[in-house]
């Protein structure tokens, strides 16, 4: 094993953990599957041109990424957003432009409690538009 290997998660007991967490987060996102996976067999009964290989492989890939995007929304959630103000306080002293660190620095995390809940809206918006295919494009 290498050293590195023991930080990184395995991808299948990542998503098995992430799939099966107690919690409202894991009931919503089953729910958006459950909801996923009806308005793709919907879809598929109605409209001919959903009946293809394309299609399902285009809706699949839709699901995943969404799943990732509603994932990644999970440490930012409020009130308290720990993670973000983690990350964004590691973006303040490790900012490749300082311009990019100075704006973090005197407007954003002063100001989490507006920035905050925006950045968590569009994350989970991004992922209810992927894995429902409402404004996946716009989501995209």
């Amino acid at each position: 094993m290498q050293p590195t290997d023991a930080v990184r998660p395995a991808p299948w007991r990542d998503g098995a953990a992430f799939l099966t967490q107690p919690g409202w987060t894991t009931i919503a996102f089953w729910l958006l599957l459950a909801a996923s996976v009806l308005a793709a067999v919907l879809a598929f009964a109605r409209d001919p041109a959903q009946r293809s290989p394309r299609a399902a492989g285009i809706w699949l890939l839709r699901v995943l990424i969404g799943a990732m995007w509603w994932q990644q929304s999970l440490w930012k959630i409020p009130p308290d957003f720990d993670g973000l103000k983690y990350w964004m306080q590691q973006m303040v002293e490790h900012a490749s432009v300082p311009l990019q660190s100075a704006f973090v620095a005197g407007i954003v995390l002063p100001n989490i409690s507006v920035f905050g809940p925006l950045v968590y809206a569009v994350e989970v918006a991004i992922a209810v538009s992927l894995m429902l295919g409402l404004f996946s494009r716009l989501g995209a």
